[in-house]
């Protein structure tokens, strides 16, 4: 019995330790599991962590590097992480590694990946890492399942190598060439036209815009050749030098051909201005009012009108050589009329001239009271002006002198002399071997060399020696001067009528400068660095222009109030996935996420020349510390807003720095509104082109979420929060931003009497002096509109809207 009693304690014992121990067991299974399920319900979940050993290179042509790539998670331990690690050559638009894994706490996924320079242009690449990772429910896993993603970019700035360097010199050489080539052709059509604008020569000026309008299409050849070189197209850029080549160069040959005989023409054109001016200077100079003799008279009165109408007939007629001939036969003309003139007038003044000589040399040879000064016949053997007027006028003086000794000598003439015309006729006779003598003494004192000697023995007649009664040389001496008086040189009569008016139309010589064909204009940049994204290339950034550009400017992205103190701050950054995919999908970078001490020096300008605008996440929750000279960052959840605000500052110009631009763009959720808001009020709005907010408590929060806000959350972030809390009140006394804002406001969810997003409501979202935009939605369980508006395949409407609102 006792045997069996002991037995069966032993038994019982056995089984009970047994009870105990499952009860034990099961017992803390189950605690373990409230416990997981408790740190899953308050926010943690699983959390990526990727790094790169470096995220900038710069290679020459042909060189490579590796990155290296580690990345690993944080998680539930009896979780694993689902992963998809992709490495994506972004100028290429394409995945150049995939790869689905699974992933626990503490075990790193690492991996290295050859970066080569294989580029013929100069400029910059961009690789991306993006790792996406979720965890899966089981008994001691609690995950919602959701992914969670993270994302580095790699700049690669690609140089060309010496022979690479070489050869882009040779092309630009050529190009140069070309483009000058074609330059000059261009030039020398323009300078054709020009100088033939004002010709009326319609098929040289109609030929000249033809061969112009033909370098059209070299010129788009050039224009393409330009970009190619500034786009570093090498490859391409030489097969088309190649091709067109010779074509300009012919082109040219041609050009130069046709310049000299255009030029020629020109030439031609100004010796038949020439010819036209010098012809109506000659018509000028003959076209007197004094005319003596008829028929030069009519000449020069016929040569006048023929020259105006061979002037109204070259300036119509289109054909060269009709004007030449128009020409030729006027000048011919007027220069026969013109030397005609001369010529006669010259001889006409000259003896008239030699005239008056003979009558006072004549006078003073029969009586020396009667000598008056004059030229000599030398004097007018080297004549050189001839005046019609003054001649006549001289006779006129000669005549007058002849009248004043007619009257003093008449009354003795009449009682002296007999009046039979014998008598008479006797002292003409004397009076014409006097002159004979005269006339021989001028020929006898002029030679050939005297410029007017052969008109002068033209003009003199000898004439022939008279037998002479013989008179008394006292008694006859009165009578041969009254014989002189008689026989006086005549006055000058001049022809009456009307001369026409000389055509005034004025013909002005074509003026060539200089050469058409030594004009170059063609120049060539340097080529634009070229960076690639999403298939195509663009000019790298490197401009001020592109600097300052608003379309380049950086969009930052701020996450709001964390509802669990004790989760780590990077969960908040993952609101922002969608909104980083969907800009992404619009030419917008992601850049993943930064916060303010990520990179500790070298990242100034790291970003400066992607010539698209980044997406970017930040954080303002870490801080940095500084430890025996060692940096140490360090998550800091516990802050005011305001504190928030001041390393908002000190992240923005880190994105300013690493981008180069001079101000971002900001899309706010959440809390992060108001760190943004307060953050505007203390540094201003120099750094900041525009504000999006989203589902912000402008005027802070109530009701149940402000009582359970310092329950899990931070103590100083939820008394901020606080409808009419001195953070608020404060708020509202900085004024609102003066920038362009976009305040999206979530509507929907019942709260208490109130409508809102679940987390704020309505009145206190929305500012009567902002663009408000409102999204409608509703709140289920825990999933609160106030998180889900960023959900943008269920809330595309606020893709929309903040898409708008940062362009």
């Amino acid at each position: 019995m006792k045997k069996r009693v002991k037995q069966f304690k032993e038994d019982y014992t056995k089984t009970f330790i047994t009870i105990i121990a499952i009860l034990v067991i099961l017992f803390l299974v189950f605690w373990v599991k409230i416990g997981l399920y408790i740190n899953f319900m308050i926010g943690n979940d699983v959390l990526i962590k990727v790094d790169v050993n470096n995220d900038r290179f710069f290679l020459t042509n042909g060189e490579s590097e590796d990155i290296k790539v580690e990345a690993s998670v944080k998680t539930n331990p009896f979780c694993k992480a689902y992963c998809t690690l992709q490495f994506k050559d972004m100028a290429k638009d394409t995945v150049i590694d995939e790869q689905e894994f699974t992933l626990k706490a503490g075990l790193p996924f690492i991996q290295e990946y050859p970066i080569t320079n294989s580029n013929t242009m100069q400029g910059q690449d961009i690789y991306s890492f993006r790792m996406e990772c979720s965890g899966k429910q089981s008994f001691f896993c609690h995950t919602n399942e959701a992914p969670t993603r993270r994302d580095i970019i790699i700049t690669v700035d690609h140089a060309l190598s010496e022979l690479q360097k070489q050869e882009r010199k040779s092309i630009q050489t050529d190009l140069l060439g070309l483009g000058n080539a074609l330059e000059t052709q261009n030039s020398i059509y323009i300078n054709l036209l020009s100088l033939t604008q004002d010709l009326n020569f319609a098929d040289i000026n109609e030929e000249l815009t033809k061969e112009k309008d033909s370098l059209e299409y070299l010129q788009g050849s050039i224009s393409q050749m330009e970009t190619l070189w500034m786009t570093q197209k090498f490859k391409d850029l030489k097969l088309l030098i190649s091709s067109s080549s010779s074509v300009i160069k012919d082109k040219l040959l041609q050009c130069k051909e046709y310049n000299d005989n255009v030029l020629s023409i020109i030439n031609n054109y100004n010796i038949l201005i020439t010819d036209l001016n010098t012809a109506k200077e000659q018509l000028t100079e003959i076209k007197e009012p004094y005319f003596t003799s008829n028929s030069m008279f009519l000449a020069v009165k016929q040569s006048i009108v023929h020259y105006n109408s061979a002037v109204t007939s070259f300036v119509s007629d289109s054909d060269l050589n009709s004007k030449t001939s128009i020409v030729n036969w006027i000048k011919q003309e007027v220069d026969n009329t013109y030397n005609n003139f001369k010529e006669d007038k010259e001889y006409e003044v000259l003896e008239r001239e030699i005239n008056g000589d003979t009558d006072y040399d004549t006078l003073c040879m029969v009586d020396a009271h009667y000598c008056f000064n004059h030229p000599n016949v030398d004097n007018r053997a080297e004549q050189e002006e001839f005046d019609i007027l003054e001649s006549c006028q001289y006779i006129d003086d000669v005549n007058s002198d002849l009248n004043v000794i007619k009257v003093s000598i008449e009354p003795y003439v009449t009682l002296t002399y007999p009046s039979s015309q014998g008598f008479w006729d006797n002292v003409s006779d004397i009076l014409s071997n006097r002159k004979r003598l005269v006339l021989l003494d001028y020929l006898n004192q002029t030679n050939p060399s005297q410029r007017n000697y052969d008109k002068i023995n033209n003009i003199i007649t000898i004439p022939a020696p008279k037998l002479e009664t013989l008179y008394s040389s006292s008694y006859i001496k009165t009578a041969l001067v009254w014989q002189l008086i008689k026989e006086r040189t005549s006055l000058c009569t001049f022809v009456s009528g009307t001369m026409p008016n000389i055509d005034n139309t004025s013909f002005n010589q074509i003026n060539i400068i200089e050469p058409a064909e030594t004009k170059q204009g063609f120049n060539l940049r340097e080529p634009n660095e070229q960076c690639c994204l999403f298939s195509k290339c663009y000019d790298c950034c490197l401009t001020e222009d592109c600097r300052n550009n608003p379309d380049s400017y950086p969009i930052v992205l701020v996450h709001g109030h964390a509802v669990n103190k004790d989760t780590s701050a990077e969960y908040s950054l993952d609101i922002f996935n969608d909104l980083q995919d969907w800009l992404e999908d619009d030419n917008y970078l992601s850049a993943g996420a930064i916060n303010l001490y990520a990179e500790q020096g070298g990242f100034k300008d790291k970003w400066a020349k992607i010539p698209t605008p980044l997406t970017i996440k930040v954080s303002y929750y870490f801080d940095l510390l500084q430890e025996e000279g060692n940096y140490q960052i360090v998550q800091t959840k516990s802050e005011n807003i305001e504190t928030y605000s001041l390393r908002l500052k000190e992240i923005i110009d880190v994105v300013k720095e690493k981008t180069d631009r001079p101000k971002v763009k900001i899309v706010a959720h959440s809390m992060g509104g108001l760190v943004v808001r307060r953050y505007l009020q203390i540094f201003g709005e120099d750094n900041v082109e525009s504000v999006t907010f989203v589902g912000t408590p402008h005027k802070g929060v109530v009701g149940q979420v402000a009582d359970l806000c310092p329950v899990l959350g931070e103590e100083l972030e939820c008394r901020d929060l606080t409808e009419g809390s001195v953070f608020m009140r404060k708020l509202e006394i900085g004024g609102l931003p003066l920038i362009d804002v976009t305040n999206i406001v979530g509507s929907g969810c019942e709260m208490g009497k109130e409508d809102g997003d679940g987390v704020v409501v309505r009145r206190n979202a929305i500012i009567q002096e902002f663009d408000n935009f409102i999204i409608n939605g509703s709140c289920t369980g825990t999933n609160f509109l106030h998180s889900s508006m960023l959900n943008l395949n269920k809330h595309y409407k606020t893709y929309s809207i903040i898409r708008n609102g940062i362009e």
